[in-house]
């Protein structure tokens, strides 16, 4: 066997120690965070989650700390208590009272045939967010406050969370005007339970 012979083993063998040890480093990683997050399956739901906002901005926006900053990221979504001080203080609160009747008549003719479909609160949602997209895209005037809000306070990397929050306001109003309160809030209370016993 030749020196050259013995360096090659040699630098072999410290190849697999290398591999060796970063695999243990790992395994005890994934043992921290396990016991940090409670299970695997709970850490892949929360991956999942912050995926879906990583797909669409292709990173995570500076002032962006927490993914469901305006609304939660359980089913079905609800606006957290920044989600409805972003409501109040951009002026849809106001908005939507004065133009309740056009909201509300707007959503209540797409839900004509759905009001008793099983996915009626589905629909609900998707609805209303529709809604609001489709006004800012066709950049009604009903949403001017609204897009000086997110303008002056440099808020426009976020829009389309800030307007599907906006949504999220309609579609409560909405169930709310279809007097479902009560099955919605049923509905909340089931998802969470399930959600417990599956994490």
């Amino acid at each position: 066997m030749t020196l050259s012979d013995v360096v090659s083993i040699g630098q072999i063998v410290i190849w697999i120690a290398i591999i060796l040890y970063y695999i243990l480093v790992y395994k005890i990683k994934i043992d921290k965070i396990e016991k940090s997050v409670g299970s695997i399956d709970q850490l892949k739901n929360y991956i999942s989650d912050l995926s879906e906002y990583l797909k669409e901005w292709k990173g995570v926006p500076k002032y962006l700390r927490c993914f469901n900053a305006y609304y939660t990221s359980n089913s079905p979504l609800q606006l957290t208590a920044s989600g409805l001080d972003f409501i109040k203080d951009s002026g849809f609160e106001a908005i939507f009272k004065n133009n309740k009747s056009f909201f509300i008549t707007s959503l209540r003719e797409r839900l004509k045939s759905k009001e008793n479909d099983n996915s009626f609160f589905y629909f609900c949602e998707e609805y209303s967010i529709q809604l609001i997209m489709e006004l800012e895209e066709d950049e009604s005037h009903l949403l001017s406050d609204i897009r000086d809000f997110i303008f002056k306070r440099g808020l426009s990397d976020i829009k389309k969370i800030l307007f599907k929050s906006l949504g999220l306001y309609l579609r409560d109003q909405l169930i709310k005007d279809f007097g479902k309160e009560e099955d919605f809030k049923k509905l909340k209370e089931n998802e969470l339970r399930n959600k417990e016993q599956r994490g």
